[in-house]
């Protein structure tokens, strides 16, 4: 759905009066119910991991949703392990180390590829996806 063109010339308006302070909370609460599409910027390949897949599958309305599957080293095991990300992350951590507009939230990354790893490592099997939104799943709810 997109803004008519009278509310953006309101909008635009706004903009011109509002302080800067106001506006760096109304940018804040914007980006948490649209939070930033973190990317895949590694994979489990960087970490020798070299049996994993991808995998897609719906969530229970429909949005396709895309991960990996991990087996344990040495083969597949009876244990498994679905790592689920926080907010604004992805499967793969968070790239704030990437700088803006990442950094804003935080400029470090935050790095789930190698805890996959030291959990395949012992013998588990990992799944990981990225929820709605986030990494590559589609996106639903128009972002929010």
């Amino acid at each position: 759905m997109r803004m008519s063109k009278e509310r953006m010339a309101k909008a635009q308006e706004q903009l011109k009066t509002i302080s800067q302070e106001d506006y760096v909370k109304v940018k804040a609460l914007a980006n948490i119910v649209r939070p930033l599409r973190s990317v895949l910027h590694k994979t489990p390949d960087e970490y020798g991991m070299t049996d994993w897949r991808d995998i897609y599958f719906p969530s229970d309305d429909g949005i396709p949703l895309e991960g990996w599957y991990i087996p344990a080293k040495g083969g597949e095991s009876d244990k498994l392990v679905i790592f689920n990300h926080a907010l604004p992350m992805c499967r793969v951590g968070f790239q704030g180390h990437f700088g803006e507009p990442w950094s804003n939230y935080d400029a470090v990354e935050i790095d789930f590829v190698i805890q996959m790893k030291h959990l395949t490592d012992a013998g588990y099997n990992v799944l990981a996806y990225d929820i709605r939104n986030h990494g590559n799943s589609s996106a639903a709810n128009g972002g929010l």
